[in-house]
């Protein structure tokens, strides 16, 4: 579900900040440093001299120096949004990928029949307003078709985002994977993910106030309500997938930058954080907490195929805590407290022709006391159709439902939890 792109999103990629990100950026945007006023400067027309002054400004707030400034291509939204979809193909697995909408379907943040590589890509295709590959240098901008003149308000903040990728890559070196990530480390590579586009979303909010106009940046925001419209049509999850790197990691950006600057952040690329509840969870980065890597998925055996173990993050796990079932109308109270009792997880999906089986294995937190009732609570609000079964001996749950079954195991801090067709299957799972 990741691509090598580095992006800025239409909606989550423009100017202005919600309020829950203020405690942790109001001194990192603070150093922004003056006002850009009400109204739109008198900006140079040429796009050329823009980039030369958007350049040095990314230099001057980011305490960092290009070796060369990259020449960016403008493109159309609906060229920008091609390139976008065929990039993300590119960097899709489809084995992978179905094993994934398999699980994703079982633990019901999917709908049934859904495909977790259409939705990717249609959704950034949608969303994505400018990229970086630092597998080529290349620095794409969408431009409106026939737009003559000097970039707009939006177009330069996202230019900002995508020169800050560009910077950090020449003096710093970006931690990304080249290629597809590796299966089972698919958390720590969004981790460094957030912290990447952490980065040049504090950067872009920084120049934002400094350099576009308060009238700009509200003329901009049709657009990012169009955007966040398109978002709210995708399942949470997906939403929340999307978005994690800019807001959580902003989030995380900012309390570097609280602590020490941007020679903090700088510091955070020689040493990335490894999980996403590093990324969530301040004192897991600064201590340096690592994940408790699970017991292997039992096998359920007999003609059951086997997809790599896939990693299951304090992130994700929020994700479903928000939305059981996908609907976030069934919340359960707390969802980020809750997933602080994470301290390491996998997934793990098998397949039978038609039929699914998947495995979940998680370990608590030395002294947290409620992982095992959070499952348990998060699965009956998800699938409240399914039936109590006689629950085994060791067993905390286990149910009957009307396309899948599952039981769960807490022994000591494991939590282990299984999906399968039928009550036998779903207790190997479990074991």
């Amino acid at each position: 579900m990741l691509s090598s792109l580095l992006k800025g999103l239409t909606g989550g990629g423009g100017p202005g900040i919600t309020g829950a990100l203020l405690n942790d950026c109001g001194s990192a945007l603070a150093g922004a440093g003056g006002s850009a006023g009400l109204l739109p400067h008198d900006e140079p027309t040429d796009p050329g001299e823009q980039l030369r002054q958007i350049a040095t400004s990314v230099e001057e707030l980011r305490h960092l120096g290009f070796s060369h400034v990259p020449d960016p291509l403008y493109v159309t939204p609906q060229e920008l949004s091609r390139r976008v979809r065929e990039e993300t193909v590119k960097g899709q697995d489809p084995a992978t990928d179905a094993a994934t909408s398999r699980a994703l379907i079982a633990l019901g943040a999917l709908p049934a029949g859904s495909d977790i590589d259409a939705l990717t890509t249609q959704a950034l295709g949608d969303q994505v307003a400018g990229y970086y590959d630092p597998a080529t240098g290349q620095l794409v901008v969408g431009r409106a078709a026939g737009k003559s003149g000097g970039l707009d308000g939006a177009a330069r903040t996202v230019l900002a985002h995508e020169l800050d990728h560009a910077l950090t890559d020449q003096a710093l070196h970006l931690p990304v994977d080249e290629g597809r990530v590796a299966p089972g480390t698919e958390d720590a590579a969004l981790a460094r993910l957030a912290l990447i586009e952490g980065d040049a979303t504090l950067l872009m909010q920084q120049y934002s106030l400094g350099h576009v106009a308060l009238l700009e940046q509200l003329q901009g925001m049709g657009g990012a309500l169009a955007s966040q419209e398109q978002l709210d049509r995708l399942p949470h999850f997906v939403q929340r997938s999307i978005t994690f790197p800019y807001f959580d990691g902003l989030s995380f950006a900012c309390r570097l930058y609280a602590a020490g600057g941007w020679q903090a952040v700088d510091a955070a690329y020689r040493n990335p954080p490894t999980t996403t509840a590093q990324v969530l969870y301040p004192g897991r980065y600064q201590s340096g907490e690592k994940a408790i890597t699970p017991r292997p998925i039992p096998t359920p055996g007999g003609s059951w195929k086997a997809s790599p173990a896939q990693s299951l993050g304090a992130a994700e796990l929020a994700w479903l805590l928000e939305a059981p079932g996908g609907d976030t109308g069934r919340a359960l109270d707390d969802p980020a407290g809750r997933a602080a009792a994470w301290a390491g997880g996998t997934v793990q999906s098998f397949a039978d022709g038609e039929r699914t089986a998947v495995g979940v294995g998680l370990v608590q937190r030395a002294g947290e006391r409620r992982l095992c009732d959070t499952v348990k609570a998060w699965y009956t609000a998800a699938f409240p159709d399914a039936r109590p079964a006689r629950a085994g001996e060791g067993e905390a749950m286990a149910v009957d439902g009307a396309v899948q079954d599952a039981v769960l195991r807490c022994p000591g801090n494991d939590v282990r939890l299984g999906i399968g067709p039928d009550l036998s299957t779903a207790r190997a799972l479990a074991g």
